[in-house]
């Protein structure tokens, strides 16, 4: 009864910004202000006289009425395509070094909190020394080649009461179909830390810890690190 008395022809005049539904034809497209190109289908005369169609109507009209950036979103699944912001791309900055480039990168309002990935891919498949670095406070890593930074991307590491173990590790084993047994799941691109079950693999990567101790890493930055970062490479983590 409280919504029904609410979402009134009286209540929708009293927002000025968006027109009541019930002035519109049934399935004509509705112009939010500010939003040109949205079209959302509004429900005629008849359907307004039952409260669970008027919710609707209403509730589509303020969702659909907002956007919500990336990289304020609450989870990155591990199947959805992540932004990758490349240091190729500085070709198109004259004068503009590699170093300056992720620098801007790291200088970001969203940073660390972002979803992107930062990449060079040149770096990648170089020889060398290769060593990854997890920085559980800023739930972020750092993939080095030969000391320099090819990429830095986000992870989720374990929340409280399965808290990732901080120290260095070396890659025990790769699997790139490897299949958890303790919590039934797959763990695609698995990198072993440690015996007790610790690794990096691709999961879907919150922005705050949320795993059981391992650290998950978008497809995006976990398959080149899989390809190019050999068994018995270091891996830092730290607070």
């Amino acid at each position: 009864m409280l919504f029904r008395g609410l979402l009134t022809p009286g209540f929708c005049h009293a927002l000025p910004a968006l027109p009541c539904p019930r002035a519109l034809p049934i399935f004509e497209p509705l112009s939010v202000p500010g939003c040109p190109e949205l079209g959302t289908p509004i429900c005629n005369e008849s359907m307004m006289k039952h409260p669970y169609p008027r919710l609707m109507t209403l509730g589509t009209l303020f969702l659909s009425a907002c956007t919500f950036p990336e990289e304020h979103a609450i989870v990155h699944r591990h199947g959805d395509p992540i932004p990758t912001v490349q240091a190729g791309e500085i070709a198109s900055m004259p004068g503009m070094s590699v170093s300056e480039h992720y620098a801007g990168f790291c200088s970001a309002r969203d940073y660390p909190r972002t979803f992107n990935v930062w990449k060079d891919e040149s770096l990648l498949p170089a020889e060398g020394t290769k060593k990854v670095v997890i920085r559980l406070g800023q739930q972020r890593g750092l993939f080095l080649v030969n000391g320099k930074i090819a990429m830095d991307f986000p992870v989720c590491t374990g929340r409280k009461g399965y808290t990732t173990p901080t120290g260095t590790y070396r890659v025990l084993e790769k699997d790139a179909d490897h299949h958890s047994n303790l919590y039934d799941c797959p763990m695609p691109y698995f990198m072993r830390l440690t015996y007790c079950g610790i690794g990096l693999h691709v999961g879907d990567v919150y922005r705050v810890p949320a795993s059981h101790g391992c650290i998950r890493l978008p497809r995006t930055a976990c398959e080149p690190i899989f390809r190019h970062l050999p068994r018995g490479s270091e891996v830092e983590i730290l607070p």
